[in-house]
């Protein structure tokens, strides 16, 4: 008998709700099916997702061969079939699926038995690597189905029965919550690039586990002046290891290296971020060249500066004339120097140099405070 009450049932159920707790999407996926697998005791789990973008099969406890091949197929017949061609097995029970909607699904409830093992799927692709019989678990978003699958190799196994798959569906409500919670998350990520990507300091996000997950569009125009970048790449993955490394207690939980490149010397900051993009644990890693005057957004702390007011500021400290900013800018030299004129009035001061100087005054303060 199957225990729907016991300790692998509550452990499954803690799984589907907490999507967070893992790296990403495709690792929570992988341990839901794990769950899933362990409750109904079958022999092999993976996870998988079906629509009209999207055709990917995430394994947990199934040959690896498996999901290259069976994704190989479902591309193929996708591509392939006509109006006048039947439905190949899989984009059918996955049609039927979708029409049912979210809930716990049952193979002998969508296809019959003698039509399943007479399919070139089953023979090529499903019966080698023993996934003969499945049973499994299903959202309906639209038209994309993201499910859990557990299959069994022989028939009579207590897992694979009408009862277990229906009792299953109690799992249900959890699936939908740990999916929704999902893409919320991921709509947040998708907003934090975008202010990332509105900011004139150049960032890296990476994961705790060292993946880089975003570049904005500050570091990428950077990226593209240098000529070799990957010594700065290596360097802000070292830089996001070094604070991942830290112990939570630690404080703070920042890291600070200067790189010498053919291009000029870099200073690479990092920190950690909190949650960020589609990971519960993010690190933040600015580059910026070295030099006498504070980052863009260190001057808008300081001074109150709008993002187009820095930029003009750090220009003026450098000494162009209004017209060659405006030329840099694309903007005219009037807006120039009503820009010139707040920068002046918030910084408190009355001249081009002195600009400068404060400027320089302020860098020196923010690296001691470091």
């Amino acid at each position: 008998m199957i225990d729907f009450s016991g300790e692998k049932y509550t452990q499954a159920r803690r799984v589907l709700l907490s999507p967070l707790r893992y790296s990403g999407r495709q690792e929570w996926l992988r341990a839901a099916a794990g769950a899933v697998q362990r409750v109904l005791r079958g022999d092999h789990a993976f996870a998988f997702r079906l629509g009209p973008r999207t055709n990917t099969i995430i394994v947990h406890e199934v040959d690896p061969a498996f999901k290259t091949k069976a994704e190989a197929y479902v591309a193929e017949v996708l591509s392939s079939f006509g109006p006048e061609t039947a439905l190949p097995l899989p984009v059918r029970m996955h049609l039927q699926r979708v029409e049912k909607g979210s809930g716990a699904y049952h193979e002998r409830d969508l296809v019959p038995r003698e039509e399943v093992e007479h399919s070139p799927f089953f023979q090529e692709v499903a019966a080698p690597f023993g996934v003969k019989y499945t049973t499994g678990l299903t959202v309906v978003e639209g038209a994309l189905e993201t499910s859990l699958c557990v299959a069994f190799e022989r028939e009579d196994a207590p897992g694979f029965s009408r009862e277990a798959s229906a009792t299953l569906d109690l799992l249900t409500p959890a699936f939908e919550a740990g999916l929704r919670h999902l893409e919320r998350f991921r709509a947040l990520g998708a907003h934090l690039c975008r202010v990332l990507d509105d900011l004139a300091d150049a960032l890296f996000v990476f994961s705790v586990d060292g993946r880089e997950m975003h570049r904005n569009r500050a570091l990428i125009d950077l990226l593209r002046s240098v000529r070799d970048p990957d010594p700065l790449c290596r360097a802000a993955a070292d830089v996001a290891r070094s604070v991942a490394e830290r112990r939570p207690s630690a404080a703070p939980l920042r890291g600070r290296r200067q790189l010498q490149a053919p291009s000029g010397r870099y200073v690479l900051r990092g920190t950690h971020a909190g949650p960020a993009l589609d990971v519960p644990s993010s690190i933040l890693v600015s580059v910026v060249r070295d030099s006498p005057y504070p980052s863009p957004l260190l001057l808008r702390t300081i001074y109150g500066l709008t993002p187009r007011e820095a930029e003009v500021a750090l220009l003026v400290a450098r000494g162009p004339t209004d017209a060659q900013i405006a030329e840099r800018l694309g903007v005219s030299v009037h807006t120039v120097r009503r820009h010139v004129s707040a920068v002046r009035t918030k910084m408190e001061v009355d001249t081009r140099t002195e600009v400068a100087y404060q400027l320089a005054r302020g860098s020196k303060k923010g690296d001691e405070s470091e």
